[in-house]
């Protein structure tokens, strides 16, 4: 009987253990998002490049007018959850993909968000796993009036 209640004993610490590390990077990767979603707030020392995979080309964006239009745009992207699929990372697009990459740094961090169409699949590279993101529509349409 007391084999029973230790083993069972076990078993819930382990299931609280879990629930709360998953938790925990749940929390990480939403504070990650809004970190990039206040990016308005540095507009100054905001440097932005593009890259369009599909193309191979790059594009760095200096105008203030540009800049304001992405920031403005970052700021409807919402936490969509963690990705957890096939491990995505910048080198996993591979050039004729219609897909695009953002990467937006500051004096502070870099973040590298992928695009791909359709808008669904979009994410942020972020390690140990992937962010994905809801609410991209807006970004999509901005990063792609820069290639047109």
């Amino acid at each position: 009987m007391k084999r029973k209640t230790l083993a069972v004993r076990v078993i819930f610490i382990a299931i609280v253990l879990m629930v709360t590390t998953v938790a925990a990077i749940n929390i990480q990767a939403m504070q990650q998002v809004c970190r990039i979603t206040e990016i308005m707030d540095w507009s100054g020392k905001v440097e932005v490049s593009l890259k369009n995979y599909e193309t191979g080309k790059n594009i760095q964006v200096t105008e203030a007018s540009d800049l304001e239009e992405i920031c403005d745009s970052l700021a409807a992207l919402k936490y969509g959850g963690l990705y957890l699929g096939r491990k995505f990372g910048k080198s996993w697009v591979q050039p004729g993909d219609q897909a695009y990459s953002l990467i937006v740094s500051t004096g502070e961090f870099q973040e590298v968000l992928i695009l791909y169409a359709p808008h669904d699949q979009s994410y942020i590279v972020w390690e140990p796993l992937n962010i994905t993101l809801k609410n991209t529509d807006a970004l999509y349409e901005t990063i792609w009036s820069f290639f047109e």
